[in-house]
């Protein structure tokens, strides 16, 4: 399963769980402040627990369900291109229909289960409208518009650190510098200032953000880590373990690469070019770091950073799309399902270095 899917199957589980603990919640809530026995803090004459935990159990799963699939597998993908405030303002929208046709159907079953009768007896409906005009419908609305807004802002907060960052951000784990060792992508476009010039700087604009929406997929499927993008560039890390793994430093990048012929027609139709990237990918020891008061950001610091960025110039210079450092090599030699075949091109030494890569 691509791990784009996983993600999303993630993401779909996170709201079910979390809206089944938000209607239990206003349960208890309502437990303990019915109306018409506040002296014992517990249910009136024509209250039952039970019943009313079922039914939000019922109408949090009905909602979870429907709204959850329609905002993770529908609606996200359209909405990453807009405004925060403009795809809050849709799916608050669309929620707030969901809700209302899910609150209605929970005070149905409600009133079923406690009337005994069908979904068509007078009674149940005429409760179920009696619920709504007597306010216990905007706490419930407020609530579940409440845990939608948390979960999608959670999402977009995620979206933003990276996949798996987000947690070891709040997790303080790089609240003091850390050393570790990383594999690192640095991934360039092509001739980007012939592009620029020939499309134009607000098309072109657009052209980097479609490139960059197209490697959205490679980047989860691959297991690798957004560490920034730097105009037409974007720099990736990997945990040793997921860069060797079904050798994804390498992989990402070809398979990528193929991705963008594939859509050579699109690119060409739309921009009147067809994008092509170069690369270069290095390992090595880094210091890992949050920096900055007023923005936080995760830092790595180290010669590894130089020395990749010194082979992303030297694909120009030895006219390949993509180098590797011996470090690379010799991690990818490890894995024997890689079967990689290598062209060596030489030995390049750095400025104050004596050990060449």
């Amino acid at each position: 399963m691509k791990q784009t899917n996983k993600i999303k199957i993630r993401r779909f589980i996170y709201i079910i769980v979390g809206w089944i603990a938000a209607g239990q919640l206003m349960a208890v809530y309502e437990y303990f402040s019915v109306v018409g026995a506040p002296e014992l803090l517990g249910p009136g004459a024509k209250y039952c627990f039970s019943i009313v935990s079922a039914s939000y159990f019922t109408g949090s799963i009905i909602g979870a369900i429907s709204l959850g699939a329609f905002f993770i597998f529908f609606i996200h993908d359209r909405l990453r291109k807009k405004s925060f405030l403009r795809s809050q303002a849709i799916l608050l929208t669309a929620s707030f229909i969901g809700i209302t046709i899910c609150v209605f159907l929970g005070s149905l079953i409600y009133n079923m289960i406690y009337f005994k009768s069908g979904l068509f007896d007078s009674r149940v409906i005429a409760e179920a409208i009696v619920y709504f005009k007597n306010g216990a419908y905007i706490k419930i609305l407020i609530m579940y518009m409440l845990v939608v807004a948390v979960t999608y802002s959670i999402f977009e907060i995620s979206d933003k650190y990276g996949p798996g960052m987000l947690f070891l951000s709040l997790s303080g784990k790089y609240h003091k510098p850390v050393e570790e060792v990383r594999v690192f992508m640095f991934l360039d476009l092509k001739n980007s200032t012939g592009i620029a010039e020939k499309i134009g700087h607000i098309k072109f604009g657009y052209f980097i953000r479609d490139c960059f929406s197209e490697l959205t997929d490679f980047i989860l499927n691959h297991k690798a880590q957004i560490y920034q993008y730097v105009g037409d560039e974007v720099i990736l890390s990997w945990p040793t373990k997921d860069a060797i793994e079904n050798c994804n430093c390498i992989n990402l990048f070809h398979n990528y690469s193929h991705h963008l012929k594939k859509k050579e027609k699109y690119y060409s139709d739309k921009y009147g070019v067809v994008p092509e990237f170069k690369a270069g990918i290095n390992a090595g020891k880094v210091l890992t770091a949050e920096v900055g008061e007023l923005k936080r950001e995760l830092s790595y610091m180290g010669d590894v950073m130089n020395t990749t960025a010194r082979l992303l110039d030297m694909c120009r210079e030895y006219q390949r799309d993509l180098l590797i450092s011996t470090v690379i090599k010799l991690l990818l030699d490890t894995r024997a399902e890689c079967g990689l075949r290598y062209n060596k091109i030489g030995d390049l030494t750095l400025r104050g270095k004596q050990q060449s890569i």
